[in-house]
């Protein structure tokens, strides 16, 4: 398992103020970035029927090599940013039809 934390974040500029704020919690220390923007997730299904082209497991793979993950996105009239509201989302299917994933 990872030592280094995962920072999953999404913003609508790769170069924007999140991933900044992300390389200021994390100065010092090495982390590893998973941008949402290079990510095709789809939105959740409660059929759990999803293109062939959608890589939210792998990114659940990702996230379970490692110990910490920190997620990072801006907050919009209270609101998270879209691609980090369906990934979130997505995650019940780690309780429903990815349980042993889930736990």
């Amino acid at each position: 398992m990872e030592e280094k934390p995962l920072a999953i974040l999404r913003s609508a500029r790769r170069e924007g103020d999140t991933r900044r704020m992300v390389r200021q919690l994390f100065r010092g220390v090495e982390v590893e970035v998973a941008d949402l923007l290079g990510y095709r997730i789809a939105p959740y299904s409660y059929s759990a029927v999803y293109p062939s082209a959608d890589q939210f497991m792998a990114l659940v793979e990702r996230m379970l090599r490692h110990r910490k993950i920190v997620f990072a996105t801006p907050v919009y009239w209270y609101v998270m940013s879209d691609s980090m509201k369906i990934f979130f989302d997505r995650l019940a299917d780690l309780v429903t039809i990815q349980k042993s994933l889930g736990r």
